[in-house]
């Protein structure tokens, strides 16, 4: 562990609990989607920041809108990098909208840097 400022591995254990805990309740579980990616933005100093439910990190999907939201760009430029194969991203089947796993989100994010 480092001196670097950031958020516990504990704390961050417990918000992946609660987000499991909380998968059931939609709006419950998005404001903990929220926080989680404000984890992310602060920085975690000894834990990994980006899990999905399952706890796998890299699974957690976001929209092209919250992908937006987070680069500071239009929803658009980010369907446009899907399309071209920018930003890696899948469609589900039977869906029109993109998801963009934080995995891609951080190397696209990285590479644009």
């Amino acid at each position: 562990m480092t001196d670097a400022p950031g958020i516990s591995a504990e704390t961050f254990t417990i918000l992946r609990r609660l987000r499991r805990q909380y998968r059931n309740r939609p709006a419950i579980h998005r404001d903990l989607l929220i926080i989680h990616y404000l984890v992310e933005e602060y920085g975690c100093a000894d834990a990994p920041v980006f899990a999905g439910q399952d706890g796998d990190p890299g699974s957690l999907e976001m929209t092209p809108s919250e992908v937006a939201a987070r680069l500071g760009v239009t929803p658009k430029a980010v369907r446009q990098a899907c399309r071209t194969g920018r930003l890696k991203a899948v469609k589900r089947p039977g869906s029109r909208e993109w998801r963009i796993t934080a995995a891609a989100y951080v190397e696209y994010r990285n590479r644009a840097a």
